[in-house]
């Protein structure tokens, strides 16, 4: 064997490996409520597609009823439910992803169709679907209402509509740019020619090109001719070796375009393009090699790894009517070789493949709706699935706690199993310590998905009486306790915020302020007392922390001053002595009346009491000492 035919088979069965599928289209969940063809779907997030018009109640390809209802397919609640319907029904209209993933809704046909292919009723008018609040609204109206026309944004307000079929079924050169800033559309140049169901793509480049379509009905005029729209005219800028109208154009995901599909011509049989052309070169398409397995029509096109593409359903053609087909196939990019896809579960046509995608964790080919072989359309919905989707998954709760504090952690409603890394099995779990907490959960489906949350410790404080004056102290004395204070965190803390309760006979000195506490060690915190009457003196210091606030009560008791003496006949006496600077109040304690005596028992003041104290006026008295006689308990008054 040469060593030629050993690469051409390695080849081929390295197409067969990328190919050969193991993917199995399924049902999705649900149903769409009512079954369309020639209607629009698009994705506005990672797992929701909006499914909006087309005809319903049909009994062929080209009639039925326009419908204005729309339908949200949600992939991770794995189910289908109503979206807000547009203000007009319509079908065979063109609809836009905003860059907010938003959507545009332009004209189309809004009447009903009772013969296949007959004329009826177009609206001219735009509307735009905002995702967030689930509300259509009009916001302008075309120059010319139309149906089978294509539309493509020139810029993130601006979009070009061309050709397309009049009310009349007359096709249509005309072109038009709508404005969705200002709702209004102007002329643009006319399209080389009157054409429906053409194709308009944005190359790798960025440069608008028109191509396919045809000038009426079966057999009509098409052309071969690429056209780029300049912004003031037309140009060809490639002919294709082949003239076909409505194929199917798919953006790649490196920016390039890959079409395929359309109509040679239609009678007397239905003869439909295999060929498949890739942008190779920037804005020039170049036919693969190989070609499709069936010539198709109304096909739908989704990139399912970087080199490969999945052709889905359509019409088939070689027949003198259409056959709706069940039937995908591969094309491989990197081999240029095509080869047999999965095959659906039903037969579909004129309905929407839509591709979802969230980084690695799943890829989604949505087939939904459409024409089945007998003409009726069908609402079912088909998956084909890499990996799994699962609905969003979300951790609530603090992100932080304090020592000894307890916090709850939830998590999303909506899932059938939960298991946290603690091995709790609930949606709910409470934690008392810090650190990064995972939870997996799981649907109904077996798909599941995993969030973490991680909760930091707050920085705070622990704080001691370190040494402390006695528990009672003499009178008008200065008295300093040393608080420690100890930083348990792992980070430097800087702490202004150091108060006192009362902050009257308690005192900190300022000096001390900011707190600088390193973290694990001990700081040193001096708090002062000064009293100048009797009695208890209970303060508070608080410091301020992330955590609150950590406490300390403070306490003393003042004493009096103790004078020793010794009598005439040698007994030591020990005597309280009472301090007073002149022209200041002494308060004392006293239930009755105090009297000031001099040394020789003569009373220069009597002071009344209130029951508890009495206030003494040294402000008449001159330095010297005297004698307290107060509740019979006489004692010295040291006036300085």
């Amino acid at each position: 064997m040469t060593r030629h035919t050993w690469c051409c088979l390695y080849a081929w069965l390295l197409s067969l490996a990328v190919n050969a599928s193991t993917q199995e289209w399924k049902y999705f969940e649900a149903p769409l409520q009512t079954g369309r063809h020639y209607f629009q779907a698009l994705p506005i997030a990672y797992d929701k597609v909006i499914v909006m018009g087309g005809f319903i109640n049909s009994s062929g390809p080209q009639n039925g009823i326009p419908t204005k209802t729309c339908e949200i397919i949600d992939l991770a609640q794995h189910r289908v439910y109503p979206a807000q319907p547009m203000n007009e029904g319509r079908a065979e209209f063109v609809a836009l992803l905003t860059t907010d993933s938003n959507v545009i809704a332009i004209s189309g046909v809004t009447g009903s169709i009772t013969v296949a292919g007959g004329s009826g009723i177009l609206t001219p008018t735009v509307e735009l679907y905002d995702r967030t609040t689930n509300q259509w609204r009009i916001i302008g109206n075309l120059l010319f209402p139309r149906r089978q026309h294509t539309a493509i944004w020139l810029d993130d307000h601006r979009i070009l509509v061309v050709g397309g079929r009049a009310e009349d079924l007359t096709t249509l050169s005309s072109a038009e740019i709508f404005d969705i800033r200002i709702g209004t559309s102007q002329p643009a140049p006319p399209y080389p020619y009157a054409m429906t169901d053409l194709v308009s793509a944005r190359t790798s480049s960025g440069r608008i090109i028109v191509w396919g379509g045809r000038n009426g009905g079966p057999n009509s005029f098409r052309t071969n001719e690429v056209f780029e729209f300049t912004g003031v005219g037309w140009s060809v800028i490639q002919l294709l070796p082949e003239q076909y109208r409505a194929g199917t154009v798919l953006k790649l995901w490196d920016g390039r375009l890959l079409t395929t599909g359309g109509s040679y011509f239609e009678s007397p049989t239905f003869n439909f393009v295999r060929s498949v052309y890739v942008e190779n070169t920037p804005d020039i398409f170049s036919r693969l090699s190989d070609s499709l397995r069936f010539g198709r029509s109304s096909l739908g096109l989704a990139q399912w790894h970087s080199d490969s593409i999945l052709v889905v359903g359509g019409f088939i053609g070689g027949l003198r009517t259409t056959v709706v087909t069940r039937t995908t196939e591969w094309i491989d990019l990197r081999n240029q070789r095509v080869s047999a896809g999965p095959t659906m579960i039903e037969t579909r046509a004129h309905f929407q493949v839509v591709s979802l995608t969230n980084s690695k964790a799943y890829r989604a080919v949505l087939a939904i709706s459409g024409l089945d072989t007998n003409n009726r359309n069908t609402p079912t919905i088909e998956v084909l699935m890499d990996g799994c989707i699962s609905q969003p998954l979300a951790i609530t709760g603090p992100t932080t706690l304090c020592d000894g504090d307890t916090v709850t952690l939830s998590a999303s409603d909506g899932f059938a199993h939960y298991r946290w890394s603690t091995g709790q099995t609930s949606p709910r779990i409470s934690v008392t310590k810090p650190g990064t907490y995972t939870l997996t959960a799981t649907d109904s489906a077996g798909c599941s998905t995993s969030d973490s949350i991680t909760i930091a410790l707050l920085p705070s404080v622990r704080i001691r009486l370190l040494s402390a004056s006695p528990r009672s102290a003499p009178l008008a004395t200065l008295h300093c306790d040393t608080i420690e204070v100890t930083n348990p965190s792992s980070d430097t803390l800087w702490l202004d915020d150091i108060v006192l309760a009362r902050n009257v006979e308690w005192s900190l000195p300022q000096h001390q302020r900011p707190l600088r506490l390193l973290p694990g060690q001990p700081h040193h915190l001096i708090v002062c007392w000064y009293a100048t009457a009797h009695g208890s003196y209970r303060d508070t210091l608080c410091i301020v922390t992330p955590c609150g606030s950590a406490c300390l009560p403070l306490l003393l008791e003042t004493r009096s001053t103790q004078w020793r003496a010794i009598s005439r006949c040698g007994v030591t006496v020990e005597t309280p002595i009472e301090v007073a600077d002149q022209g200041q109040s002494l308060l004392l304690q006293s239930s009755a009346t105090v009297r000031v005596r001099d040394c020789l028992g003569r009373i220069l003041l009597e002071c009344p009491s209130d029951g508890q104290t009495a206030s003494i006026p040294t402000a008449s008295l001159l330095p010297g000492l005297y004698i307290l006689d107060r509740d019979n308990s006489p004692a010295l008054l040291l006036v300085r």
